[in-house]
C-alpha cells in the first residue's frame, strides 16, 4: 500500500477514533482524538461546510467529555465555540444541537432560568428544520424542569406538546 496525505481523512479518522474511545468510557483518548481532528481542521488552508461540521462535532463531543469529568465550565466554552461556529456557517442543526447542550449545562448546574431559554431556542430550530423527534426530545426537557419547580401546567403543556410531535 502507499500512504497518502489526506488531511480531511484523517481527521474523521480521528474523530471516529474518539467515538470508539467515548463508547468506551476512555474519556482520556477520546479528547485526545477530538483536539488532534480539531487541530488538523484549523490547519486545513480551506475549510467547506463538512470541514467546519466536522468540528462543531468535536467541539460538541469535547464538551461532553468535560461535563461527564466534572469541568463543566470547560463544558460551557466548548459548547458555545460549537455554537458560534455553527451560527458562522449557517449550520441550524448544530446551532439547535449545542443549543441543547448549553440547555443541559444549565439544566445541570441548577440554573433552570438559563437552560429554559437555550431550550426553547432549540426547539424553534428543531421545528423550523421539521426535526419533531429532536423538538420533541427537547419538549420533554422543558416539561421536566416545569416539573421539577412545580409549574405543573407548564409541564403538561410541553410533555403534550412533545406527545402532539411524535404522534404526527
Amino acid at each position: 500500500f502507499r500512504k497518502v496525505r489526506d488531511p480531511r481523512g484523517e481527521a474523521k479518522t480521528w474523530i471516529n477514533l474518539g467515538n470508539l474511545s467515548y463508547l468506551r468510557s476512555d474519556y482520556p483518548a477520546a479528547r485526545k482524538s477530538y483536539e488532534k481532528a480539531i487541530g488538523i481542521i484549523l490547519q486545513l488552508k480551506e475549510t467547506g461546510a463538512a470541514d467546519q461540521k466536522d468540528r462543531i462535532g468535536a467541539e460538541a463531543n469535547l464538551g461532553q467529555i468535560d461535563m461527564i469529568t466534572g469541568n463543566r465550565d470547560m463544558a460551557l466554552v466548548q459548547f458555545r465555540t460549537a455554537l458560534q461556529t455553527a451560527r458562522d456557517i449557517g449550520y441550524p442543526a448544530g446551532e439547535a444541537d449545542n443549543m441543547q447542550n448549553i440547555g443541559n449545562y444549565y439544566q445541570q448546574t441548577g440554573e433552570p432560568d438559563s437552560a429554559l431559554v437555550y431550550y426553547n431556542e432549540a426547539v424553534k430550530i428543531f421545528l423550523n428544520m421539521n426535526h419533531a423527534k429532536r423538538a420533541a426530545d427537547v419538549l420533554r426537557e422543558i416539561g421536566n424542569i416545569y416539573r421539577k419547580t412545580g409549574e405543573y401546567d407548564q409541564a403538561y403543556d410541553r410533555i403534550y406538546q412533545a406527545l402532539g410531535l411524535l404522534r404526527m
